[in-house]
């Protein structure tokens, strides 16, 4: 018979398993269930860190790529022109000639000039 290798040295309580025995023969620190459910979770935490660090590397590169494109020269396209044909505006019309009125500047014309009284600045304050 042989040997007797320990008690389970689980950190989660006290596990009343004998350890299980190494490939080498030499005994394990923990029993055979205990052993297995280490493994689930380590397996587990080596694949995040493995997501992880791909993540990591995705956004270091992206980053990279966001520097390098802002160190690039820009164009900039020419804006379109468009012409189009103006048409002369009749700014004293007979209703701007009302608005100023009602602003309190008074429209005269002269011989050959056209002559607006604009009040001073107190005025329009006022109004």
């Amino acid at each position: 018979m042989l040997p007797y290798r320990g008690q389970c040295q689980y950190k989660g309580g006290r596990c009343p398993n004998e350890r299980t025995l190494k490939r080498t023969g030499e005994p394990h620190t923990l029993c055979e269930v205990h052993r297995v459910r280490h493994n689930k979770i380590q397996c587990k935490s080596d694949a995040k860190m493995r997501q992880l660090k791909r993540v990591m590397a995705q956004r270091k590169q992206n980053a990279h790529r966001h520097v390098s494109r802002l160190l690039l020269p820009t164009v900039v396209p020419a804006p379109a022109t468009f012409t189009t044909p103006v048409e002369p505006v009749d700014l004293l019309s007979d209703e701007i000639v009302v608005f100023m009125g009602m602003m309190g500047m008074h429209f005269s014309k002269g011989a050959n000039e056209e002559h607006v009284d604009v009040p001073s600045v107190d005025l329009v304050e006022l109004l």
